[in-house]
């Protein structure tokens, strides 16, 4: 009897597990399209603004006004919200700029991190298909900038030196290895080709 009681509330807490998973997956993916639908009406209406000097201003879109740029991998089908900061609320439903990095498009290092979780913070799982050459695209108000992969490697938690300054305008791109585990760390590296269609160096 005690253990037929004891398999249904195994059972019964197996489901409720993997229901809360299921809820958190889906409140992540809503909250992400909502960070990359108003940071797409932000820059809209700020377009608008341009041409009509007299509109009324940009409502504050609140805790979504901080997101920096939407990253997109093409490689990956992945498009998502960049956001300033890098603490636990920002990566649960975006990516994670590192402050004291480079912004997009700027000489230096622009360095992005990301979980690779089953429920929340799902963005970078598929980052370990990266491949030298292959394009991550990052767009900022009505700038484009297309980096190009150089290099993919592995280091250790205290290996903060992938996040140094560099003299030319290149991305970072952090994430736990293996996924969802925290003992190193996958780093990913790329330059600047493209801004706006233009070759930058010319």
């Amino acid at each position: 009897m005690l253990r037929k009681q004891l398999d249904k509330i195994l059972i019964g807490a197996g489901c409720l597990l993997l229901a809360i998973a299921l809820w958190l997956h889906y409140d992540g993916k809503v909250q992400q399209e909502r960070l990359v639908a108003d940071y797409n009406l932000l820059v809209a209406n700020l377009a608008d603004e341009e041409d009509e000097p007299a509109a009324d201003p940009v409502p504050d879109s609140g805790a979504h006004s901080n997101v920096l740029a939407v990253l997109s991998i093409p490689k990956l089908d992945l498009i998502v919200a960049v956001q300033e900061g890098v603490d636990q609320h920002i990566l649960n439903y975006a990516l994670g700029h590192f402050p004291q990095t480079a912004l997009p498009g700027e000489v230096g290092n622009f360095a992005v991190i990301g979980h690779r979780n089953y429920a929340r913070g799902q963005f970078f799982n598929r980052l370990g298909e990266i491949d030298v050459g292959d394009e991550v695209i990052v767009k900022r108000a009505s700038q484009e900038y297309v980096y190009q992969v150089t290099q993919t490697f592995i280091v250790t938690p205290d290996e903060t030196s992938v996040l140094d300054a560099t003299s030319g305008a290149e991305i970072t791109l952090v994430t736990c290895a293996p996924p969802r585990r925290s003992t190193h760390r996958l780093i990913v590296k790329g330059v600047l080709v493209e801004q706006s269609g233009t070759n930058p160096t010319e």
